[in-house]
């Protein structure tokens, strides 16, 4: 299994991009739970646990399962791009005006 989570998880950081990150809390269910979070501001930041993306797959059995993991870090880039985007229309329109 630990191999399956550093597979799935190392992949999803290649085409999110993401990177790993561990909630250090104490007696919690999070507690140490290996997680891809993406490369974005806590604001837009999104997560996928890896575990629970395998157990979906093994209980669904659907083509893409895996694929759809990437969903809500390749939307949070988007959404931190936009923003950013939106700012810095708003920033050259206010110099211009």
């Amino acid at each position: 299994m630990v191999g399956s989570v550093r597979y799935v998880g190392e992949t999803l950081i290649r085409n999110g991009p993401g990177h790993w990150y561990y909630r250090d809390l104490i007696d919690t269910l999070w507690d140490k739970v290996p997680m891809i979070r993406s490369n974005t501001p806590s604001a837009f930041g999104a997560s996928v646990i890896p575990v629970h993306e395998i157990g979906k797959l093994a209980a669904e059995r659907e083509p893409g399962t895996l694929a759809a993991a990437i969903e809500p870090l390749h939307s949070a880039a988007r959404s931190y791009a936009d923003a950013q985007r939106r700012l810095a229309e708003a920033l050259e329109a206010e110099m211009d005006g």
